[in-house]
């Protein structure tokens, strides 16, 4: 069910914890049209008491680098037998200490054989010494 006033198909509840914290979306076109405002809005309302009583953890902030990080995707077709984890395990290891982030994004059977399969992820280097290679 939409928050009051918001579009039934393009908004919803903001929860913490399973509880509503707040309300983002559309506002609905009839609320725009009695106000006479031709655009779509949006709107954000959110209780910033709750969201700041709430445990917040660690921050994972870390020293930004200077120099530029480089994006690069790699692609393996690696046999259906070797897992997701494996590979990113490797990519980890044969990026040290300059890799930043690394996420599967796409996989797919391989075209040639059904024992086969083709995994892509998307890496991120970054180096506080130089720029990322």
């Amino acid at each position: 069910m939409a928050p009051a006033g918001l579009h039934p198909a393009r908004s919803g509840d903001v929860l913490l914890d399973g509880v509503a914290v707040g309300a983002v979306g559309e506002v609905d076109p009839a609320v725009l049209a009695e106000w006479a405002i031709p655009e779509r809005v949006a709107v954000v309302e959110l209780d910033l008491d709750a969201l700041l009583a709430a445990p917040h953890g660690e921050r994972p902030y870390g020293k930004i680098s200077r120099y530029p990080s480089s994006d690069i995707d790699l692609a393996f077709v690696v046999d259906d037998t070797v897992s997701a984890a494996a590979v990113e395990a490797t990519i980890r290891a044969a990026g040290g200490d300059d890799l930043v982030r690394v996420a599967l994004f796409s996989t797919s059977s391989a075209a040639r054989s059904s024992a086969m399969v083709a995994a892509a992820w998307r890496s991120r280097c970054a180096s506080r010494r130089q720029t990322a290679r």
